[in-house]
């Protein structure tokens, strides 16, 4: 167990960095998209000639290789660094276009929202329109801008140490940034009684609002005020 846990935590921060990654990406493309385009108008207006479609970068590159080989290097990369990302990457995969329900806890939201950027790459962000991810005690600190607009529900606390792992959920940042808009936890834990360990553990609150919200969304009776059993 002691040998075990910090190679555990080892991988845990190659995952997270890994989503640091897939967000500059994500940031950098409109503005090398733009910056593109900026030169290609520039020239065709001083050779006189049509500007022609504008360019999406992301888009035109991934356009460059063919769909099963653009999967499998991905897989193949996955596989060498974290197993699970590989299998839930390939599992989305076979299953595009469909909808997908991903629910995770704590590291599993690492290796999900890993999973996400990967269907980004493959696939482009439309691949993430028909999926949900119910994301609880979450340390990941970026996800794909497709996966916003209801199809994340959050659950955590902002003094869980897991979840601190997330830069949204330093509070002492957020709430002066447009009102805490980009905060993403429900609070001190505390102020809901005893959930667990330092609010990471979810047999009361989150367990709770988690349970009512994907009952209610997959349509299925709600408990008429009795809490669920958990045990």
């Amino acid at each position: 167990m002691v040998v075990g846990l910090p190679g555990d935590l080892l991988h845990c921060l190659a995952d997270w960095a890994d989503g640091v990654k897939g967000k500059l990406m994500e940031k950098a493309d409109p503005i090398l998209t733009s910056a593109i385009n900026g030169v290609k108008g520039f020239f065709h207006k001083r050779l006189g000639i049509g500007g022609g479609d504008p360019i999406d970068l992301a888009h035109s590159l991934r356009g460059m290789v063919p769909p099963h080989v653009r999967v499998a290097l991905i897989e193949n990369y996955l596989a060498t660094s974290n197993r699970a990302t590989a299998s839930l990457f390939a599992e989305l995969s076979r299953n595009l276009g469909g909808p997908q329900w991903v629910v995770a806890h704590s590291q599993g939201n690492l290796i999900t929202a890993n999973a996400l950027w990967a269907m980004v790459i493959a696939h482009g962000e439309s691949s993430l329109e028909n999926m949900k991810v119910y994301s609880l005690a979450s340390p990941s600190p970026a996800w794909p801008m497709g996966i916003r607009g209801g199809r994340r529900k959050v659950y955590g606390h902002e003094d869980d140490v897991v979840t601190f792992a997330d830069p949204h959920n330093w509070t002492f940042i957020t709430r002066r940034i447009a009102d805490g808009k980009y905060g993403r936890t429900a609070g001190d834990w505390r102020m809901f009684g005893q959930v667990g360990i330092g609010g990471h553990d979810i047999k009361r609150n989150m367990l709770l609002n988690f349970a009512y919200r994907i009952r209610s969304d997959l349509g299925l009776p709600l408990f008429d005020g009795v809490l669920p059993t958990v045990q």
